[in-house]
Protein backbone atom coordinates (compact mmCIF):
# COMPACT_ATOMS: atom_id res chain seq x y z
CA UNK A 1 0.00 0.00 0.00
CA UNK A 2 1.18 3.54 -0.76
CA UNK A 3 0.86 5.92 2.21
CA UNK A 4 1.37 9.68 2.02
CA UNK A 5 2.24 11.13 5.43
CA UNK A 6 1.83 14.90 5.76
CA UNK A 7 3.50 16.70 8.67
CA UNK A 8 3.56 20.37 9.76
CA UNK A 9 7.15 19.85 11.00
CA UNK A 10 10.25 18.16 9.59
CA UNK A 11 10.69 14.66 11.06
CA UNK A 12 14.06 13.37 12.19
CA UNK A 13 15.69 11.31 14.93
CA UNK A 14 16.92 11.71 17.53
CA UNK A 15 14.57 14.49 18.55
CA UNK A 16 12.95 15.57 21.80
CA UNK A 17 10.21 17.33 19.85
CA UNK A 18 7.27 14.94 20.06
CA UNK A 19 5.70 16.09 16.78
CA UNK A 20 8.90 15.44 14.83
CA UNK A 21 9.61 12.14 16.57
CA UNK A 22 6.14 10.69 15.95
CA UNK A 23 6.36 11.14 12.19
CA UNK A 24 9.96 9.93 12.15
CA UNK A 25 8.99 6.73 13.95
CA UNK A 26 6.06 6.15 11.61
CA UNK A 27 8.36 6.48 8.62
CA UNK A 28 11.08 4.31 10.12
CA UNK A 29 8.82 1.53 11.41
CA UNK A 30 6.40 1.29 8.49
CA UNK A 31 8.67 2.05 5.54
CA UNK A 32 9.47 -1.65 5.21
CA UNK A 33 5.78 -2.59 5.22
CA UNK A 34 4.36 0.10 2.95
CA UNK A 35 5.65 2.41 0.25
CA UNK A 36 5.76 5.71 2.13
CA UNK A 37 5.72 9.24 0.76
CA UNK A 38 6.25 12.35 2.87
CA UNK A 39 5.26 16.00 2.67
CA UNK A 40 6.75 18.03 5.53
CA UNK A 41 7.03 21.71 6.37
CA UNK A 42 10.36 23.15 7.43
CA UNK A 43 11.68 26.32 9.04
CA UNK A 44 15.07 28.04 8.81
CA UNK A 45 15.97 26.45 12.16
CA UNK A 46 16.04 22.97 10.57
CA UNK A 47 19.48 21.90 9.35
CA UNK A 48 20.06 20.44 5.85
CA UNK A 49 20.75 17.08 7.51
CA UNK A 50 17.45 17.21 9.37
CA UNK A 51 15.54 18.08 6.20
CA UNK A 52 17.13 15.10 4.45
CA UNK A 53 16.71 12.61 7.30
CA UNK A 54 13.58 10.91 5.92
CA UNK A 55 14.62 10.85 2.27
CA UNK A 56 16.39 7.50 2.58
CA UNK A 57 13.33 5.94 4.19
CA UNK A 58 10.67 7.29 1.84
CA UNK A 59 9.98 6.56 -1.81
CA UNK A 60 8.91 10.18 -2.42
CA UNK A 61 9.52 13.34 -0.36
CA UNK A 62 8.76 17.04 -0.54
CA UNK A 63 9.91 19.56 2.06
CA UNK A 64 8.20 22.95 1.82
CA UNK A 65 8.76 26.20 3.66
CA UNK A 66 6.39 26.62 6.57
CA UNK A 67 4.21 29.69 6.77
CA UNK A 68 1.40 30.97 8.92
CA UNK A 69 -1.01 28.08 9.40
CA UNK A 70 -4.07 30.23 10.07
CA UNK A 71 -5.00 33.82 9.36
CA UNK A 72 -4.80 35.74 12.63
CA UNK A 73 -8.14 37.45 11.96
CA UNK A 74 -10.32 35.05 9.99
CA UNK A 75 -8.74 31.82 11.32
CA UNK A 76 -9.01 30.45 7.80
CA UNK A 77 -6.10 28.34 6.48
CA UNK A 78 -3.01 30.47 5.85
CA UNK A 79 -0.08 30.30 3.44
CA UNK A 80 1.46 27.34 5.26
CA UNK A 81 -1.58 25.19 4.51
CA UNK A 82 -1.60 26.43 0.90
CA UNK A 83 2.05 25.39 0.40
CA UNK A 84 1.48 21.96 1.87
CA UNK A 85 -1.69 21.57 -0.19
CA UNK A 86 0.24 22.22 -3.41
CA UNK A 87 2.83 19.60 -2.42
CA UNK A 88 0.10 17.04 -1.62
CA UNK A 89 -1.50 17.59 -5.03
CA UNK A 90 1.93 17.04 -6.58
CA UNK A 91 2.19 13.78 -4.65
CA UNK A 92 -1.27 12.72 -5.81
CA UNK A 93 -0.06 13.15 -9.38
CA UNK A 94 3.46 11.73 -9.10
CA UNK A 95 3.37 9.33 -6.12
CA UNK A 96 -0.26 8.09 -6.47
CA UNK A 97 -0.89 7.27 -2.78
CA UNK A 98 -3.68 4.99 -1.58
CA UNK A 99 -4.14 6.68 1.81
CA UNK A 100 -3.50 10.22 3.09
CA UNK A 101 -2.28 10.49 6.71
CA UNK A 102 -2.42 14.01 8.19
CA UNK A 103 -0.56 14.90 11.40
CA UNK A 104 -2.21 17.63 13.45
CA UNK A 105 -5.38 19.67 13.38
CA UNK A 106 -3.80 22.50 11.35
CA UNK A 107 -3.83 20.12 8.37
CA UNK A 108 -7.52 19.19 8.74
CA UNK A 109 -8.54 21.36 5.74
CA UNK A 110 -6.56 18.94 3.52
CA UNK A 111 -8.73 15.92 4.39
CA UNK A 112 -9.87 13.97 1.29
CA UNK A 113 -7.66 16.12 -0.94
CA UNK A 114 -7.43 14.45 -4.33
CA UNK A 115 -10.24 12.14 -3.27
CA UNK A 116 -7.88 10.16 -1.02
CA UNK A 117 -9.14 8.22 2.02
CA UNK A 118 -7.83 10.23 4.96
CA UNK A 119 -6.66 9.52 8.51
CA UNK A 120 -6.33 12.66 10.65
CA UNK A 121 -4.25 12.37 13.84
CA UNK A 122 -5.07 15.19 16.27
CA UNK A 123 -2.31 15.08 18.88
CA UNK A 124 -2.79 18.67 19.97
CA UNK A 125 -6.28 17.95 21.30
CA UNK A 126 -4.83 16.74 24.63
CA UNK A 127 -3.23 20.12 25.25
CA UNK A 128 -6.39 22.19 24.73
CA UNK A 129 -7.57 23.38 28.15
CA UNK A 130 -11.15 23.04 29.29
CA UNK A 131 -13.23 26.21 29.80
CA UNK A 132 -13.08 25.60 33.57
CA UNK A 133 -9.29 25.45 33.51
CA UNK A 134 -9.14 28.69 31.52
CA UNK A 135 -11.30 30.48 34.07
CA UNK A 136 -8.97 29.40 36.89
CA UNK A 137 -5.87 30.93 35.31
CA UNK A 138 -5.11 34.17 37.14
CA UNK A 139 -3.62 36.38 34.47
CA UNK A 140 -5.00 39.42 32.61
CA UNK A 141 -6.83 38.83 29.35
CA UNK A 142 -6.61 35.02 29.64
CA UNK A 143 -10.27 34.81 28.61
CA UNK A 144 -9.29 36.17 25.17
CA UNK A 145 -6.82 33.31 24.63
CA UNK A 146 -9.52 30.87 25.71
CA UNK A 147 -12.05 32.28 23.25
CA UNK A 148 -9.49 32.16 20.43
CA UNK A 149 -8.77 28.49 21.22
CA UNK A 150 -12.50 27.73 21.06
CA UNK A 151 -12.93 29.59 17.77
CA UNK A 152 -9.84 27.90 16.32
CA UNK A 153 -11.01 24.45 17.28
CA UNK A 154 -14.44 25.11 15.73
CA UNK A 155 -12.71 26.29 12.55
CA UNK A 156 -10.55 23.15 12.42
CA UNK A 157 -13.59 20.91 12.84
CA UNK A 158 -15.59 22.67 10.16
CA UNK A 159 -12.59 22.76 7.83
CA UNK A 160 -11.85 19.08 7.72
CA UNK A 161 -12.70 16.90 10.68
CA UNK A 162 -15.99 15.82 9.18
CA UNK A 163 -14.39 15.03 5.81
CA UNK A 164 -11.70 12.75 7.24
CA UNK A 165 -12.52 9.05 7.16
CA UNK A 166 -10.94 8.45 10.57
CA UNK A 167 -10.10 11.10 13.17
CA UNK A 168 -7.67 9.78 15.77
CA UNK A 169 -7.88 11.70 19.01
CA UNK A 170 -7.97 11.08 22.75
CA UNK A 171 -7.79 7.46 23.81
CA UNK A 172 -8.07 6.21 20.21
CA UNK A 173 -4.80 7.90 19.22
CA UNK A 174 -1.92 5.39 19.29
CA UNK A 175 0.96 6.81 21.35
CA UNK A 176 4.48 5.41 21.11
CA UNK A 177 7.62 5.80 23.22
CA UNK A 178 11.18 5.41 21.94
CA UNK A 179 12.41 2.76 24.36
CA UNK A 180 16.06 3.33 23.45
CA UNK A 181 15.91 7.09 23.90
CA UNK A 182 13.84 6.75 27.09
CA UNK A 183 16.23 4.37 28.81
CA UNK A 184 15.28 2.84 32.16
CA UNK A 185 17.35 4.23 35.05
CA UNK A 186 16.86 4.40 38.81
CA UNK A 187 18.81 7.51 39.86
CA UNK A 188 16.26 9.68 41.67
CA UNK A 189 17.40 12.15 44.32
CA UNK A 190 15.74 11.91 47.71
CA UNK A 191 12.75 14.21 48.13
CA UNK A 192 12.68 15.56 44.57
CA UNK A 193 9.24 15.81 42.92
CA UNK A 194 9.02 16.82 39.26
CA UNK A 195 5.77 18.04 37.74
CA UNK A 196 5.72 17.94 33.93
CA UNK A 197 3.26 20.21 32.13
CA UNK A 198 3.13 22.90 29.46
CA UNK A 199 3.71 25.84 31.77
CA UNK A 200 2.73 28.39 29.13
CA UNK A 201 -0.81 27.04 28.71
CA UNK A 202 -3.75 27.44 31.08
CA UNK A 203 -4.01 23.76 32.08
CA UNK A 204 -0.31 23.60 32.96
CA UNK A 205 -0.43 26.87 34.87
CA UNK A 206 -3.37 25.63 36.94
CA UNK A 207 -1.57 22.37 37.73
CA UNK A 208 1.63 24.17 38.75
CA UNK A 209 -0.22 26.62 41.00
CA UNK A 210 -2.19 23.83 42.65
CA UNK A 211 0.86 21.71 43.41
CA UNK A 212 3.05 24.59 44.56
CA UNK A 213 0.49 26.27 46.81
CA UNK A 214 -1.65 23.41 48.11
CA UNK A 215 -0.20 19.92 47.64
CA UNK A 216 3.54 20.52 48.01
CA UNK A 217 3.27 22.44 51.34
CA UNK A 218 1.55 19.35 52.80
CA UNK A 219 4.46 17.21 51.62
CA UNK A 220 7.09 19.64 52.89
CA UNK A 221 5.43 19.79 56.31
CA UNK A 222 6.40 16.12 56.77
CA UNK A 223 9.49 16.04 54.54
CA UNK A 224 11.18 19.43 55.12
CA UNK A 225 13.91 18.89 52.51
CA UNK A 226 11.44 18.03 49.73
CA UNK A 227 11.83 19.91 46.45
CA UNK A 228 9.23 20.61 43.75
CA UNK A 229 10.73 21.14 40.29
CA UNK A 230 8.67 22.79 37.51
CA UNK A 231 10.67 22.27 34.31
CA UNK A 232 10.41 23.08 30.65
CA UNK A 233 8.58 25.36 28.27
CA UNK A 234 8.32 29.13 28.47
CA UNK A 235 6.70 29.53 31.90
CA UNK A 236 3.96 32.11 32.25
CA UNK A 237 4.59 34.87 34.78
CA UNK A 238 2.17 33.21 37.21
CA UNK A 239 4.42 30.11 37.16
CA UNK A 240 7.72 31.98 37.40
CA UNK A 241 6.67 33.64 40.66
CA UNK A 242 6.07 30.21 42.18
CA UNK A 243 9.85 29.87 42.28
CA UNK A 244 9.80 32.29 45.22
CA UNK A 245 8.05 29.68 47.39
CA UNK A 246 10.12 27.55 49.74
CA UNK A 247 11.36 24.38 48.03
CA UNK A 248 9.92 25.26 44.60
CA UNK A 249 12.25 25.60 41.59
CA UNK A 250 11.16 26.80 38.13
CA UNK A 251 13.79 25.86 35.55
CA UNK A 252 12.56 27.53 32.35
CA UNK A 253 13.27 26.12 28.89
CA UNK A 254 14.80 22.62 28.87
CA UNK A 255 15.18 20.94 25.46
CA UNK A 256 15.66 17.53 27.10
CA UNK A 257 13.58 16.64 30.17
CA UNK A 258 15.06 13.17 30.62
CA UNK A 259 17.86 14.15 33.04
CA UNK A 260 15.36 16.03 35.20
CA UNK A 261 12.96 13.08 35.29
CA UNK A 262 15.78 10.63 36.02
CA UNK A 263 16.78 12.86 38.94
CA UNK A 264 13.30 12.74 40.49
CA UNK A 265 12.15 10.45 43.28
CA UNK A 266 8.62 10.79 41.91
CA UNK A 267 7.12 12.41 38.81
CA UNK A 268 3.73 14.05 38.40
CA UNK A 269 2.85 13.96 34.68
CA UNK A 270 -0.20 15.86 33.46
CA UNK A 271 -0.57 14.39 29.95
CA UNK A 272 -0.76 10.93 28.43
CA UNK A 273 2.62 11.13 26.71
CA UNK A 274 4.07 12.55 29.93
CA UNK A 275 3.01 9.57 32.02
CA UNK A 276 4.31 7.10 29.44
CA UNK A 277 7.71 8.81 29.18
CA UNK A 278 8.15 8.97 32.97
CA UNK A 279 7.16 5.30 33.25
CA UNK A 280 9.67 4.34 30.56
CA UNK A 281 12.49 6.26 32.27
CA UNK A 282 12.03 4.43 35.57
CA UNK A 283 10.58 7.29 37.61
CA UNK A 284 7.59 6.32 39.81
CA UNK A 285 4.52 8.40 39.01
CA UNK A 286 1.61 9.87 40.93
CA UNK A 287 -1.18 11.04 38.66
CA UNK A 288 -4.79 12.14 38.70
CA UNK A 289 -7.51 9.72 37.68
CA UNK A 290 -8.10 11.85 34.55
CA UNK A 291 -4.50 11.46 33.37
CA UNK A 292 -4.43 7.77 34.29
CA UNK A 293 -7.66 7.17 32.34
CA UNK A 294 -5.96 8.48 29.18
CA UNK A 295 -3.62 5.44 29.25
CA UNK A 296 -5.58 2.23 28.82
CA UNK A 297 -5.03 -0.56 31.34
CA UNK A 298 -2.94 1.36 33.87
CA UNK A 299 -3.46 -0.50 37.15
CA UNK A 300 -3.65 1.72 40.26
CA UNK A 301 -1.06 0.72 42.82
CA UNK A 302 0.78 -1.41 40.27
CA UNK A 303 1.89 0.95 37.50
CA UNK A 304 1.15 4.25 39.28
CA UNK A 305 -0.41 5.77 42.36
CA UNK A 306 -3.62 7.61 41.49
CA UNK A 307 -5.04 10.44 43.58
CA UNK A 308 -7.27 13.47 43.01
CA UNK A 309 -7.86 15.18 46.37
CA UNK A 310 -4.99 17.44 47.44
CA UNK A 311 -4.47 15.74 50.81
CA UNK A 312 -4.65 12.24 49.27
CA UNK A 313 -2.20 13.30 46.55
CA UNK A 314 0.25 14.59 49.18
CA UNK A 315 0.02 11.27 51.04
CA UNK A 316 0.67 9.36 47.80
CA UNK A 317 3.77 11.44 47.10
CA UNK A 318 5.04 10.89 50.64
CA UNK A 319 4.42 7.14 50.33
CA UNK A 320 6.78 6.97 47.34
CA UNK A 321 9.37 9.21 48.99
CA UNK A 322 9.39 7.13 52.17
CA UNK A 323 9.27 3.62 50.73
CA UNK A 324 12.14 2.69 48.35
CA UNK A 325 10.67 -0.78 47.81
CA UNK A 326 7.34 0.71 46.68
CA UNK A 327 9.17 3.12 44.37
CA UNK A 328 11.21 0.30 42.84
CA UNK A 329 8.16 -1.91 42.33
CA UNK A 330 6.17 0.89 40.68
CA UNK A 331 9.08 1.82 38.41
CA UNK A 332 9.75 -1.70 37.13
CA UNK A 333 6.09 -2.59 36.59
CA UNK A 334 5.53 0.68 34.74
CA UNK A 335 8.53 0.14 32.44
CA UNK A 336 7.32 -3.38 31.60
CA UNK A 337 3.88 -1.94 30.83
CA UNK A 338 5.32 0.65 28.41
CA UNK A 339 7.52 -1.94 26.71
CA UNK A 340 4.59 -4.28 26.15
CA UNK A 341 2.04 -1.74 24.93
CA UNK A 342 3.71 1.47 23.79
CA UNK A 343 7.01 0.59 22.12
CA UNK A 344 7.06 1.93 18.57
CA UNK A 345 7.07 -1.46 16.79
CA UNK A 346 3.81 -2.33 18.59
CA UNK A 347 2.28 1.11 17.99
CA UNK A 348 3.25 1.06 14.30
CA UNK A 349 1.21 -2.11 13.84
CA UNK A 350 -1.84 -0.26 15.12
CA UNK A 351 -1.35 2.43 12.47
CA UNK A 352 -0.92 -0.28 9.86
CA UNK A 353 -4.30 -1.74 10.83
CA UNK A 354 -5.98 1.67 10.64
CA UNK A 355 -4.52 2.48 7.22
CA UNK A 356 -5.50 -0.89 5.78
CA UNK A 357 -9.05 -0.52 7.06
CA UNK A 358 -9.43 2.96 5.61
CA UNK A 359 -7.93 1.95 2.27
CA UNK A 360 -10.24 -1.06 1.99
CA UNK A 361 -13.48 0.64 3.06
CA UNK A 362 -13.40 4.36 3.99
CA UNK A 363 -15.35 4.49 7.22
CA UNK A 364 -16.42 8.11 7.53
CA UNK A 365 -16.15 7.63 11.28
CA UNK A 366 -14.16 9.31 14.02
CA UNK A 367 -12.17 6.83 16.06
Amino acid sequence: MRILIVSPVTPYLPSHDGARAVVAHLVRNLGSVHTVGLVAATTPADTPEQRQWASGLCAWTRVVSAGRWRSSLSLQPGEGVARVRAAVLEAVRDFAPDVLHLEGSVLAPLARLGGLPTVLAVRDADTLPSPGERRRVRRPWSWIDGRLDEWQQAAWEHAGFERADVVLTGDALPVGVDLDLYEFRRTGQSGRIVLTADLARPAGIVAAERYATSIFPKVRAEWPRAELVLPGGDPARGVRVLGNLAGVRVTGVMPDLRPTLWSASVAVPTTRIGILEAMALGTPVVVSSRVAAAVSDVVPGDHALIADDDAVTARALLAVLRDPELAERLARAARAFVEARHGWPMVARRYDTIWRRVQAVPTGLSA
